[in-house]
């Protein structure tokens, strides 16, 4: 009986693992695609972007939502 409900927890526990994979790889294609994305709106703003966080003191917070 025991070695019946180990079996059946490992073959679930297999299952979930799969599909945590497969979503996973999801999530990276869905990101990179859209980082990818984002040189399109690249222009001549983000160098002086860049060297304004250079010239600053102290500690830069950057956040985002999207």
């Amino acid at each position: 009986m025991k070695k019946k409900r180990y079996s059946a927890l490992r073959s679930r526990l297999s299952a979930i693992k799969s599909r945590m994979l497969s979503r996973a790889r999801e999530v990276l294609t869905i990101e990179s695609d859209a980082i990818r994305g984002l040189s399109r709106h690249l222009d001549a703003r983000f160098p002086d972007s860049v060297e304004r966080i250079l010239r600053c003191k102290g500690r830069v917070v950057v956040i985002g939502m999207g």
